[in-house]
C-alpha cells in the first residue's frame, strides 16, 4: 500500500480494446440499482416524498463508495494489476477467504437478476394497466406472461454470452429510461 501507487494509478490508461465510453457502458449498469425505490413505488406509503429522498440517498452512497473503493484499489495495487483480465482483484487482497469475494459476486447478481425481473414485471404491468399501449393490456391481465416477456428478455441477453457484447444494448436502455424520467418530471 503506497502513494507512488496511487500516482501511477491515476488518470486514464486505457487499453488498445477499450475507451472511455466502452468502460462507461459496462459500468454504468452498476449505477442503475437506485431505481429500485422508483420501481417499487405502489409499495410506499407516500411515494412522492419518499422517492426523491430515497433516490439521492442512494445515489450520495454508491458515489461515495465508489470513490473510496478506486481510491483504496489505487493504492494498493499496481496499474499492471489492476488491469489483469485472469483474477479478480478484490479477490486477490480479501482477507481472511478469499471464496467470499466469488460467493458476494455470485449472490448479488443472482439479487440484482431477480429484482430487475420482479421490478420490470411490475412497471411492465402498470403501464399495461394505464390503457397506455393498448396491446399491452394483456400483461395486465395475466401478470404471469409479463414476468415470462422479462424472463425470455433476460434469456435472450444471457445466450450473448458476453458483458461487453450486453453492456451497451444495457445502457442505451437505462438512458432512454432515464431521459423519459426526466422528460416526466
Amino acid at each position: 500500500m503506497s502513494f507512488s501507487n496511487f500516482e501511477d494509478n491515476f488518470g486514464s490508461g486505457y487499453r488498445e480494446d477499450s475507451s472511455f465510453f466502452t468502460l462507461l457502458a459496462i459500468f454504468f449498469p452498476a449505477c442503475t440499482g437506485i431505481m429500485a425505490g422508483s420501481n417499487r413505488s405502489g409499495d410506499l406509503k407516500d411515494p412522492a416524498k419518499s422517492i426523491p429522498k430515497g433516490t439521492l440517498a442512494a445515489t450520495l452512497t454508491t458515489t461515495i463508495g465508489y470513490y473510496i473503493f478506486a481510491f483504496f484499489f489505487a493504492i494498493v495495487s499496481s496499474k499492471k494489476g489492476l488491469l489483469n483480465d485472469d483474477i479478480i482483484f478484490v479477490a486477490e487482497i480479501s482477507w481472511p477467504f478469499k471464496f467470499l469475494v466469488h460467493a458476494g459476486i455470485i449472490f448479488s447478481s443472482l439479487g440484482a437478476a431477480l429484482q430487475g425481473l420482479g421490478g420490470a414485471t411490475k412497471i411492465l404491468t402498470a403501464i399495461s394497466g394505464d390503457n397506455l399501449i393498448p396491446f399491452l393490456k394483456i400483461f395486465h391481465q395475466k401478470k404471469i406472461w409479463a414476468f415470462a416477456l422479462n424472463a425470455l428478455i433476460s434469456l435472450l441477453a444471457i445466450i450473448i454470452g458476453s458483458l461487453d457484447n450486453v453492456a451497451p444494448i444495457v445502457s442505451i436502455f437505462f438512458l432512454a429510461l432515464y431521459g423519459g424520467i426526466n422528460a416526466a418530471c
